[in-house]
């Protein structure tokens, strides 16, 4: 799980706690907002720079896609206490 936060030019950053598919999903909401027109192709490529983000996040505790005037952060999500198996 990862915390997410998509960060727009004046306003306060929407945060949520996801997966990679929630990172998507952000992603593609801020390209909806910027108005970005986008190919099969684009789609192609922007799935890869979120795995490449996803993997960044994992190895240096923090990535960031930027589009337009907005972005996507990724950081790694607490443990949450129903990860822990003692409960």
């Amino acid at each position: 799980m990862h915390r997410i936060a998509i960060v727009r030019k004046g306003q306060q950053p929407e945060r949520r706690i996801g997966n990679a598919q929630d990172i998507e999903d952000a992603v593609y909401e801020v390209l909806s907002t910027e108005k970005a027109a986008t190919t099969e192709n684009d789609l192609v490529a922007i799935r890869g720079l979120i795995g490449q983000a996803v993997a960044m996040c994992e190895t240096e505790g923090f990535a960031a896609l930027k589009f337009g005037n907005s972005a996507v952060t990724i950081r790694p999500a607490p443990p949450q206490p129903e990860d822990d198996p003692a409960n």
